[in-house]
């Protein structure tokens, strides 16, 4: 996190990490994002500065490995 809000970084990983279904290897989060890492996605909620701003699992419906 800096004064302009969190920045999403993937640091070379294996599988990538992507940004509302898209890969990236650096981007700033929004409120509403997905952002993937490997299996697992988060739901990116960012509030005002009253409120902390929140990562959520956002299990996926694909079952298939």
């Amino acid at each position: 996190r800096d004064a302009g809000g969190f920045l999403a970084r993937d640091l070379n990983s294996h599988n990538g990490t992507y940004l509302n279904e898209r890969p990236m290897t650096e981007s700033r989060l929004r409120s509403g994002d997905h952002l993937t890492i490997g299996m697992i996605t988060f739901l990116v909620l960012l509030h005002s500065d009253e409120m902390p701003s929140t990562v959520v699992f956002v299990p996926r419906n694909d079952q298939s490995e």
